[in-house]
Order: structure tokens, then C-alpha cells, then sequence
């Protein structure tokens, strides 16, 4: 482990670009903290304060760090270690460190950011969960930004099915915020990973969360917006994937809602408008590497009660009601899978609740 680099990216005032550009220059971390006072200050225009957190490199006090790290189940990789997730280092400003708590090995799964407002509407926030669950179900690792609103319904969505997701935080890992997804945080954990760039005892400051956008994009083969307002943090996670060269999608809102603003802007502009995860899986089944994974996955990660329901939707429209009567399924459950299934596109809701296989 690099010692001198894992130092290097502690000193809060050097920016991911700086840091790189750092390392270009004198060829290795420890060379910087060896480096001049003048070349420092002259040469690379660091000033006085991050010259003197450079010069105050300690070897005790990062094995300490270290140390601390390993004792709260915490994995730092390095820009150079294998287990850095390739997607970030086809971006402009890859994070130098990670910090991981869970399973790194997801970070180079196939994966996909779903975001939005904190404060949703009930209708974004039913569909986060929903499109979360099924492209879950299907595969997808979903990554998000565990922030109120979307973001959690996002990671619930992927947990609830068994799924895999990815919590990218704007802190230090041993802050969780909002406090009140200390139970989320556990759970995702457990199931995928929490990660973040910045490090243990990092509060959740407002010019953070840019930065963690970035990462959320980096991982993702896209993005997915489901609720934003017009000034949203979720367009600017939106703005760092098509920097990134990474397909933006969109679900459409109500015109009069002020969440739906940011959203229906995007599609607007050229984001592709989603009404169900096939207009999500169509985009990369082009790819003859994701075909057949996505092909197969849709049939074998239905549930049996799913599978059991669509044998009751006919190419003929059926009554909700008839299908609780012959399923035996009480409607409370029935009318949910019924709307996983419509959003997956395997079936269509008619008017006067009939169903009809697609």
C-alpha cells in the first residue's frame, strides 16, 4: 500500500486534477513530499497552508490511519490498485482513493444510476422503487447517492428483490447522512457497497455532493432521472454522464409539478423519455456482449408468483378482478405485480383495469 499516496490525498485543499497533476510532475507521491518549498509554491502554485500539510507528513500517523481503517471493516484502493473500477478511469477526474465498505467486486459489474429530488413526489418515489426492483431483477447493479427521496427508494428497490446497489456518499464512511438511513446503510452493506472518495471524518459539506455525482455517473452505464427540480443535483449527475459519454434517460412528470421541471427538461433536450425498463434495456441489448445476459435474466430472475400471474394474462384482455379470483391472490399483492409487470413490459393495462399480454 502507498503510503505516500494515501497522505497525498488526505490534504483536503489538493482537487483529484491537482493531485494527478502532482504526481505527473514529480513522478510518485513521496517525491512530492520530498519536493522544494519553491517548486512547490513557484513552479505548481500551491500556497503557504497546502504546502505546510504537505511538509507535515507523518509515517506513524498514516499506518495509524490505516489501521483505523482495517479496525471499521473499511477497504481503501488506489487509482493504482487492480481492484480500481475501470469505468472511473475512463473519466476526467477519477477519484485518486476509495473508500470501501462491502463488496468491491460489484464496483466492474454491469450497473446503472437511478436519481432524483429529495423531496419526491409519491408517484417518483413509487417508481424509483419499481424500475430499481426490476432492473435489479435483471442484473443491473443499481448505483445512487443514499440521499432522501429517489436515492433511497433506489437502493430499497435493488434490496428488496435481493438485488446489488451502490451507494456513492458526499462523507467520510463513518458518517451516515441522512442519520436516518443508518438501517439503509446497513442493509447495503450487506447486499452490495457504500463508497465514497472522501475520508473518515469528512461531514457531508454542500460541495461534496458534485463530487460524488461525478462517481455515481462514472460507475454507471447511464443515468436515470426520475424526479428533478430545475435547480436539482440530479441534473448535474445528469450533465457529468453525457460528459462521460453515458446515455441520460428521463421519466416523464406532470407539466405543473415543480419536480417534474427538471425532468421533463432533459427529455426536452434529448434525454430518452422511459415509460418501462424495456426503453432502459433496448438501449444497450445493441450491445451483443449485454444481449444475451439481458435475455436470459428477464426470464430467470422472474419470481414464481410473478410467472404464476402472467399465466392468467391471455393475448385477450382479463379483468383484474377475475385474475385475483382464479390466481387466489389477494388484490393488495396483486395490483403491485401487476404494475412491475406493466412496467417491465410484459403486459398492458387497458382502460377499465384489463390486462393484455404484449
Amino acid at each position: 500500500m502507498d503510503e505516500a499516496w494515501i497522505k497525498l490525498s488526505l490534504i483536503p485543499e489538493i482537487s483529484p486534477q491537482r493531485f494527478f497533476n502532482l504526481i505527473d510532475y514529480f513522478g510518485s507521491a513521496k517525491e512530492v513530499f520530498g519536493a522544494d518549498h519553491e517548486i512547490l509554491k513557484k513552479i505548481l502554485s500551491l500556497n503557504d497552508k497546502v504546502i505546510d500539510e504537505i511538509k507535515k507528513y507523518n509515517d506513524q500517523d498514516i499506518k495509524f490511519y490505516i489501521n483505523n481503517l482495517k479496525a471499521n471493516g473499511i477497504k481503501l484502493i488506489t487509482y493504482n490498485d487492480d481492484e480500481y473500477p475501470e469505468a472511473l478511469k475512463n473519466i476526467n477526474d477519477p477519484p485518486p482513493v476509495l473508500y470501501i465498505k462491502g463488496n468491491e467486486e460489484i464496483l466492474n459489474d454491469m450497473s446503472l444510476a437511478i436519481v432524483g429530488s429529495r423531496n419526491c413526489t409519491y408517484y417518483g418515489s413509487q417508481i424509483a422503487f419499481d424500475f430499481s426492483a426490476q432492473l435489479a431483477e435483471i442484473g443491473f447493479v443499481i448505483v445512487s447517492g443514499m440521499a432522501r427521496g429517489i436515492d433511497s427508494q433506489a437502493h430499497r428497490g435493488a434490496l428488496s428483490v435481493n438485488g446489488k446497489t451502490i451507494a456513492v456518499i458526499g462523507s467520510g464512511l463513518d458518517i451516515i447522512y441522512p442519520r436516518e438511513n443508518r438501517e439503509l446503510y446497513t442493509e447495503i452493506i450487506q447486499k452490495g457497497a457504500v463508497i465514497s472518495e472522501f475520508p473518515l471524518g469528512t461531514e457531508p459539506l454542500k460541495q461534496n455532493f458534485p463530487r460524488r455525482n461525478r462517481i455515481i455517473s462514472g460507475l454507471s452505464m447511464g443515468v436515470l432521472v426520475v424526479e428533478a427540480g430545475e435547480k436539482s443535483g440530479s441534473l448535474i449527475t445528469a450533465s457529468f454522464a453525457l460528459e462521460h459519454g453515458k446515455e441520460v434517460f428521463a421519466i416523464p412528470g406532470n407539466i405543473n409539478y415543480e419536480s417534474s421541471k427538471g425532468t421533463n427538461k432533459l427529455i426536452k433536450d434529448g434525454a430518452k423519455l422511459v415509460a418501462s425498463i424495456n426503453d432502459i434495456i433496448e438501449e444497450y441489448e445493441l450491445r451483443s456482449d449485454l444481449r444475451e445476459k439481458i435475455e436470459n435474466q428477464k426470464v430467470n430472475n422472474l419470481s414464481e408468483k410473478y410467472i404464476r400471474i402472467l399465466e392468467y394474462v391471455k393475448n385477450e384482455p382479463v379483468n383484474i378482478n377475475s385474475i385475483s379470483n382464479i390466481s387466489g391472490v389477494r388484490m393488495n399483492e396483486l395490483i403491485p405485480i401487476l404494475n412491475s409487470l406493466t412496467l417491465a413490459g410484459y403486459i398492458k393495462e387497458l382502460p377499465g383495469k384489463l390486462f393484455v399480454k404484449i
